[in-house]
């Protein structure tokens, strides 16, 4: 009888380990920020302000409300003429704000959910730990992804909401992850 021999699966080194544990992190969010950037692209400042050659400048206050800018005046008499101006792309520039404002929060929206998704799908993954490993550490980089677009933009009920959410589901994978 020929006696058959088992594979032993070779021990990694703990870099490798790590470097495989860091690749799988940074390329599931290089791949969601790019199939974002595809599927749903941010507004762009001159798809709302025309970027010209040579820029008109108006004169008066009349003018230039007239043409969508804001007129910004001195407080002082002597320095009316010196220091009074338009602001032309005024009107454009708020619209293009408000845009990324909102293409931002959809953008938060988007990451907290794929995070939620990752850092609750690495619970169910068997047979890696590496694997399961490179999921939780996504979706908490994913989380942090997506806060930091939106964060200045967000109210502060929403920044406690998002981050308790963060919290309780850190700890229930946790908790679930590491029983003893």
């Amino acid at each position: 009888e020929k006696k058959v021999e088992k594979l032993q699966p070779r021990k990694q080194s703990i870099l490798v380990r790590y470097a495989v544990l860091g690749g799988i992190v940074i390329l599931i969010n290089l791949f969601a920020v790019y199939a974002l950037k595809v599927a749903y692209p941010e507004p762009m400042y001159d798809d709302f302000c025309k970027v010209e050659q040579v820029k008109k400048t108006f004169a008066t206050e009349e003018e230039c409300v007239g043409n969508g800018g804001q007129w910004n005046a001195s407080s002082g008499e002597k320095e009316m003429l010196q220091s009074a101006y338009c602001n032309a792309d005024f009107t454009c520039s708020k619209e293009h704000s408000e845009a990324y404002s909102l293409y931002s929060r959809n953008v938060f929206i988007v990451f907290v959910a794929f995070g939620l998704f990752l850092l609750v799908g690495s619970l169910f993954v068997s047979g890696s730990t590496l694997v399961a490993s490179g999921l939780s550490f996504a979706g908490t980089l994913a989380l942090i992804i997506g806060s930091m677009g939106y964060w200045s933009d967000m109210n502060d009920i929403l920044r406690l909401v998002v981050l308790g959410v963060a919290l309780v589901t850190v700890l229930y994978l946790a908790w679930k992850k590491f029983e003893d």
